[in-house]
């Protein structure tokens, strides 16, 4: 099982904003077969360290993310929210 925790350390370590992007581009592909294989319990923890409010003030970061990943990133947020 994936800890949500351990997702946003990850990202925060990351020295520059173009590693976090690449760093943030892999989780959201990985949270999109998660969601894809119905592996709802490991996509919400992708979702929650994704979604966390440290990873969320970084805003310069998600602004270089491509439109499919940020697309993915929503969809799977909204696909936890609407779960619950």
């Amino acid at each position: 099982v994936y800890n949500w925790r351990w997702i946003t350390s990850t990202i925060l370590r990351c020295e520059d904003k173009k590693t976090r992007v690449k760093l943030i581009t892999k989780f959201i592909e990985v949270a999109r077969y998660l969601r894809k294989y119905n592996n709802f319990h490991s996509l919400m923890a992708f979702v929650m360290g994704l979604n966390d409010t440290v990873i969320s003030r970084l805003k310069g970061t998600f602004k270089k993310l491509s439109s499919k990943s940020a697309k993915v990133m929503m969809t799977s947020l909204l696909l936890i929210i609407c779960r619950h």
